[in-house]
C-alpha cells in the first residue's frame, strides 16, 4: 500500500478498463507491481486521477494528435465536448534532493557503527553543516557539505574515527567530539554518554531560495518540455501531485525567507506560455490547522493555479476539479514513502497495513476484534505468538486469556472487509460449563 489502499487502487484498475486500452492497463498494473523497487508514487496518482476525471467526462489516456508526444489525459465535457483540455500528470518527489544532501543515510550509518562497538547510539550526536551560511530569497541553494555515500567509509569513517571508537571503548565515560572540516565536507560527531536521546542538526536543504532551481519547477519543466510535442490545439495543464515532496505539501518552515508554492508555479506559468494551468494534487488532514490526529483523518486537496500570461479558460475547470472524487487516502504522500521504502527493505512487497486489536466489554459479554491477515500469519508460523500480541496490543492485557479464565467461548465470530485487511470479531458469551464450574440455575420471579 502506498498513499490509497491496494484493495482501492485494484477497483480502479478494474474501473479504468472501461476507457483504458489492455495495454494501457497492463503498464498500469506492471509499474505499480514496482512501486517498492522504483520508490515512487506516480504511477498511482495516474491510475487516480484517469479514473476521478473519467467520472466527470470522457478521457482518453495518451491519445494521439499527430505530434511527437502523447499526454496522460484528454479530457473533454460529456455535454459540452468543446470544453476540454490536455494534461500530463507528475510526481514531485524530494528523493534527488535526499540523494545530493544524504544526511539521513549517514546518521543511520553512524548508529549502526557505533552499535557494532557496543555503544549506545543516543549518547552520540551529528551535526553537519553546508555551501554557505546566509539564505533569503534569492540567494544560493543549500547544499550539505556531505561526500557521496560510497565514499563514506574512505572520508568520514575512515581510520580516524575507527581511532575515535577505540578511544571511546576504552573510556565510555568521557565526553569526546570528532569532526572533519574541509572546502567540501564538515562533519561533527559529538559523544556524550550523559545523553539520554539522540540528536542531529543540518541546515534545511529543501527550503526554496531560488524561484527556478527546485524540485517543483524543475518537475513542471520536465511536463512543458513534453507537451509541447503534443500538437494540440486548445489549453494545455499539468496535474502536480505530491510523490512525497516537503514544499509541495506545505509543511517548509522558513515561510519568511522561503518562496511559497505560488510564487514557483506562478514563475513557472510566466515563462511558459504554452501551459494553461496547473492544478496542485496533495493530500492532507482534514482539519488542515490543528495538530490533532483524533478523528482527523486525511483528505485529497485540489488546488487550480490558471496561468496570468494565457487567455482565460472558456469552461469553469475550478467546477470541474472541485467535484472530482477520490478513495480514501490511508496515509500522506511522505509517509507512503516511507513505507514503500519499508517494504523494500525488509522484502515484504505487495502489502498492505494491517489492523490493530480492540477489546468492547458490556456487563455480560466481551467482543475482541483482531486482525485477519495477522492471525494467519500465526497460524502459518510466519510471526510469533508474542508477535501477534504485540501488534493487537494485547500484551498487557490479553482479552482471549481473560475469556478462558473466565469460562468464556465464543458465540459468534464475524468477518468485516476493511481497507487492505479484514476484522476478525469474536463475541464471546457468559459462563460455559464446557470449561468453566457448574452453577445452579437462577429462578425467574
Amino acid at each position: 500500500m502506498a498513499i490509497f489502499s491496494r484493495r482501492s487502487l485494484q477497483r480502479l484498475l478494474i474501473e479504468n478498463t472501461e476507457f483504458l486500452q489492455p495495454g494501457q492497463t497492463r503498464n498500469h498494473v506492471e509499474r505499480l507491481n514496482r512501486m517498492e523497487i522504483e520508490l515512487t508514487l506516480a504511477t498511482e496518482w495516474e491510475v487516480v486521477l484517469l479514473n476521478s476525471l473519467y467520472k466527470r467526462g470522457n478521457v482518453i489516456h495518451e491519445k494521439n494528435f499527430g505530434g511527437t508526444k502523447r499526454p496522460d489525459v484528454y479530457w473533454e465535457s460529456r455535454e459540452s465536448p468543446r470544453h476540454n483540455f490536455v494534461a500530463d500528470i507528475t510526481a514531485a518527489s524530494d528523493k534527488g534532493l535526499d540523494k545530493q544532501n544524504p544526511y539521513d543515510v549517514l546518521s543511520a550509518e553512524l548508529r549502526k557503527l557505533v552499535r557494532e562497538r557496543n555503544l549506545s547510539p543516543v549518547a552520540f550526536s551529528l551535526r553537519v553543516g553546508a555551501n554557505t551560511t546566509g539564505h533569503y530569497k534569492g540567494g544560493e541553494k543549500v547544499r550539505l557539505k556531505i561526500p557521496g555515500r560510497a565514499h563514506f567509509g574512505q572520508r568520514v569513517f575512515g581510520p580516524q574515527f575507527d581511532g575515535f571508537l577505540d578511544a571511546l571503548a576504552k573510556n565510555p565515560e568521557k565526553r569526546e567530539n570528532f569532526s572533519i572540516k574541509t572546502d567540501e565536507i564538515d562533519v561533527e560527531i559529538r559523544y556524550d554518554p550523559r545523553q539520554h536521546y539522540g540528536s542531529g542538526s543540518h541546515v534545511d536543504y529543501k527550503v526554496v531560495y531560488r524561484l527556478a532551481e527546485n524540485v517543483v519547477y524543475n518537475a513542471l519543466s520536465e511536463k512543458a518540455l513534453q507537451l509541447a510535442g503534443v500538437n494540440f490545439n486548445g489549453p494545455c495543464g499539468i496535474f502536480l501531485c505530491d510523490g512525497s515532496c516537503r514544499f509541495l505539501d506545505g509543511t517548509t518552515l522558513d515561510s519568511l525567507r522561503s518562496y511559497t508554492l505560488g510564487d514557483v508555479i506562478g514563475q513557472f506559468l510566466r515563462d511558459q506560455a504554452g501551459i494553461n494551468f496547473v492544478v496542485t494534487v496533495v493530500v492532507k488532514r482534514e482539519q488542515r490547522y490543528t495538530t490533532s490526529y483524533w478523528g482527523n483523518p486525511y483528505r485529497v486537496f485540489v488546488d487550480l493555479f490558471p496561468s496570468p500570461a494565457t487567455a482565460p479558460l472558456q469552461f469553469d475547470l475550478f467546477s470541474v476539479l472541485s467535484s472530482l472524487t477520490f478513495p480514501h487516502p490511508k496515509l500522506n504522500a511522505a509517509n507512503a514513502m516511507n513505507r514503500l521504502k519499508w517494504a523494500s527493505e525488509w522484502n515484504k512487497p505487495h502489502q498492505g497495513v494491517y489492523h490493530y486489536g480492540g477489546i468492547t466489554m458490556t456487563r455480560n459479554r466481551t467482543t475482541i476484534k483482531v486482525s485477519s491477515r495477522r492471525l494467519l500469519e500465526l497460524l502459518a508460523g510466519r510471526i510469533t505468538r508474542h508477535q501477534f500480541l504485540r501488534d493487537q496490543d494485547f500484551l498487557t492485557e490479553n482479552p482471549f486469556e481473560d475469556a478462558l479464565s473466565s469460562g468464556q467461548l465464543a458465540v459468534a465470530l464475524e468477518v468485516t472487509k476493511e481497507d487492505d485487511d479484514d476484522w476478525l470479531v469474536f463475541e464471546m458469551g457468559g459462563s460455559d460449563a464446557a470449561i468453566a464450574r457448574f452453577v445452579a440455575s437462577q429462578k425467574k420471579d
